[in-house]
């Protein structure tokens, strides 16, 4: 559990780059100028972030949160689902900072290497046990998913927000239930919360 400091410090890091991005591309901020506007020190930089680019993703990670849960869906098949819950809360709270962020996110390499990373992370954890037609089309399923969903909410931020029901029905699109056809391939569930 993180303690109140922690928090407060990634909050002024968090805070301090926004304002920066006011003044200057993301790209020539620096570290140095995130903590002299933080008014932190270095060190409680790096014990917060390994670099500057965790900054983006794990603000966009708190938008998204992953679960690969194993659930009972019939009493007598296993079926595996990927939960995936948007923070709809969080989007509406923080809406004007993650309009700035997304444009920075979706043009640095860095970020878009660690998102990559995180796609093969959560279509990898799921490969094993299957023979490889299973596993082509375990990939291609839970790729094209993912990054539907992650491009759907992008979009819905970047166009000034339909309504919350306009995007589930969006996000509905890519959780479509495969589970008779592809049976070793989990479905996506989608879920909401509105945490601030």
């Amino acid at each position: 559990m993180q303690n109140r400091f922690t928090k407060d410090a990634k909050s002024l890091i968090l805070d301090a780059t926004i304002l920066l991005l006011d003044k200057k591309p993301y790209e020539k901020i620096t570290v140095s100028d995130i903590t002299n506007k933080a008014g932190i020190a270095r060190r409680t930089f790096y014990r917060n972030f390994r670099e500057k680019n965790d900054i983006l993703i794990q603000y966009l990670a708190k938008i998204i949160n992953l679960e690969y849960p194993t659930i009972n869906n019939d009493g007598a098949n296993n079926q595996q689902i990927l939960v995936l819950t948007i923070n709809i809360g969080f989007i509406h709270e923080n809406y004007s900072k993650i309009k700035k962020i997304l444009p920075v996110a979706g043009r640095n390499i860095q970020f878009l290497n660690s998102f990559n990373n995180f796609m093969a992370t959560v279509i990898n954890c799921g490969m094993e046990k299957r023979n490889p037609r299973e596993q082509l089309i375990y990939k291609n399923k839970m790729y094209y998913q993912l990054t539907g969903i992650c491009k759907t909410i992008w979009d819905w931020v970047e166009d000034n927000m339909l309504s919350t029901d306009d995007l589930i029905n969006l996000l509905d699109c890519f959780t479509v239930n495969t589970q008779n056809q592809y049976i070793n391939v989990p479905n996506i569930k989608i879920r909401t919360i509105n945490n601030r």
